[in-house]
């Protein structure tokens, strides 16, 4: 709740604790069978997975925070590498995003699911 205090928005902090974020949070988990999908793919470890990114960020797109096609379960540990990415500057961040997208594609492929 701190780092909401100083770092969001009200609209956004709101969000954040609201039922329906809370629920397709768990949704997106499951689907992935709680596995950190960047550290399974890219750093080659299995990891649980504790948290869900927006891949677009809500708020660069609002509209896209239920979006089940711009979320991806991570590890905080992944999470942290992924917004250093991010932070680097625009072309980072676009291609790491491009990689996430291309991730969630790959896994189902790979698993023949949703």
């Amino acid at each position: 709740m701190e780092y909401n205090k100083h770092r969001r928005n009200k609209k956004t902090a709101a969000f954040y604790v609201s039922s329906e974020w809370r629920k397709t949070r768990a949704e997106i988990i499951r689907r992935f069978d709680g596995v950190d999908i960047y550290a399974f793919y890219v750093l080659h470890v299995i990891q649980t997975a504790d948290m869900v990114h927006h891949i677009t960020p809500i708020e660069d797109d609002w509209n896209r925070r239920l979006d089940a096609t711009n979320l991806i379960p991570l590890s905080n540990h992944s999470h942290g590498i992924i917004e250093a990415l991010y932070s680097k500057d625009e072309q980072t961040k676009k291609a790491t995003q491009k990689m996430l997208y291309d991730l969630i594609e790959r896994h189902w492929k790979a698993t023949g699911g949703v």
